[in-house]
């Protein structure tokens, strides 16, 4: 289980039977959007509205289907356990 100040954005590789991206958040919550992209730019968005220092890893399946983080810049994030201790910038 995740630490409950911890953010994550979830967003699966493929579309459900109605061609809807799902996207999951660390509380269970499911949101549908028309296209990945949209599910990911609302990942984005609510990432950076949250507290700066509170740690938000957006997770992306990849083609591989192996799942991936990264901040709410986009950028990967390598370790994400060290990611989720330290929390995110504060600058």
């Amino acid at each position: 289980m995740h630490d409950p100040a911890t953010i994550f954005f979830n967003l699966s590789l493929e579309a459900n039977s109605l061609g809807l991206w799902s996207m999951t958040s660390a509380s269970g919550a499911f949101r549908y959007f028309n296209s990945r992209t949209e599910a990911l730019e609302f990942a984005l968005h609510e990432a950076r509205k949250i507290h700066p220092r509170t740690p938000v890893a957006i997770r992306v399946e990849g083609a591989d289907l192996r799942w991936r983080s990264f901040d709410d810049e986009f950028k990967p994030v390598l370790d994400e356990k060290s990611f989720l201790a330290r929390g995110r910038r504060s600058d």
